[in-house]
């Protein structure tokens, strides 16, 4: 990174703490708008939307990845930031989200209104088999998760719908993932993702383990997907070498 990239970064994260400071209650980015009021949201995420770089590596791939009028399926959907991006890249009605968190299904609800649509939007977790799954509520309402964690966490229990079901409900071309760990069993070997031309998914090596997320890598690059870019934690793998007509 040479010096006048720092400069400009150091000058946006600046310009967004400020905004913040100020009480600005609306952060745009990628052609979207999110609320981001006090009380609304925890500091850190708020922090991060002002600055410009809230989820920005899954937004980043999904501004390359999602053609207009793929069907997508977002596990994971937090206060839908990613979501509404891919919304934008899709088209209204093309993405369907589920999100455990109930908390979050104002947040989430506000701001698709905000940009003037409606979410397809589930609140029930995503498991290798449906039923009903504990989930651990945060005080930080965007780090619950299906698995055990340390810090201030009550534990519910939660609709949770099979991978294989949603895949044959949706017929999704796209794949968005963020689900705190519960990708080793979303993903396993017997997802039904043949038909899926597109994964974007974030890792969490801290809460599984790195021999698990990079078995998890190597599972789905035998599959047929190719690793077309990564940053930190988040992949983004693609049938870029398979035809639309191996497909159907």
């Amino acid at each position: 990174m040479n010096s006048i990239t720092r400069a400009r970064r150091k000058a946006r994260r600046l310009i967004g703490d400020l905004k913040r400071l100020a009480g600005v209650k609306t952060v745009r980015f990628d052609g979207v708008a999110v609320h981001a009021a006090r009380n609304e949201l925890p500091f850190e995420v708020r922090r991060l939307l002002f600055r410009g770089i809230y989820e920005n590596k899954e937004r980043e791939f999904v501004r390359k990845a999602v053609k207009r009028g793929d069907r997508v399926l977002e596990v994971g959907c937090g206060i839908g930031a990613v979501s509404l991006v891919v919304t934008r890249m899709a088209g209204e009605g093309q993405v369907w989200s589920l999100e455990a968190n109930s908390m979050l299904e104002p947040v989430i609800k506000r701001n698709y209104a905000l940009n003037g649509w409606t979410p397809n939007l589930r609140i029930a977790a995503v498991s290798k088999v449906s039923g009903r799954v504990s989930f651990e509520v945060d005080e930080n309402i965007i780090s619950s998760s299906m698995a055990s964690r340390a810090g201030r966490r009550r534990t519910i229990e939660i609709e949770a719908v099979a991978i294989s079901e949603l895949v044959d409900e949706i017929r999704p071309d796209v794949i968005i993932a963020d689900v705190e760990g519960a990708e080793i069993e979303i993903f396993d070997a017997d997802a039904p993702l043949d038909r899926v031309r597109t994964i974007v998914l974030e890792l969490h090596p801290k809460i599984v383990g790195l021999q698990a997320t990079d078995q998890l890598v190597d599972s789905l690059l035998g599959r047929g997907f190719d690793l077309i870019g990564r940053r930190g934690n988040v992949v983004w793998l693609d049938r870029a070498a398979v035809t639309a007509s191996q497909l159907t």
